[in-house]
């Protein structure tokens, strides 16, 4: 997605919604990768970028 929309769009992750353990990320791209790529990241993921600004 970052090669595509540039790593500084901003973006939401979302899982395991309506669940015990959900969790939200918002940032840039790179950002919220970068913090998921440190984690074993498991169940159902939402992601949500933002649309085109002109």
């Amino acid at each position: 997605m970052s090669a595509y929309f540039g790593e500084d769009r901003l973006c939401s992750v979302s899982r395991e919604l309506t669940k015990m353990f959900e969790e939200n990320k918002r940032g840039s791209l790179k950002e919220v990768a970068e913090y998921f790529s440190q984690k074993n990241v498991k169940g159902e993921i939402v992601i949500v970028v933002q649309g085109l600004n002109e």
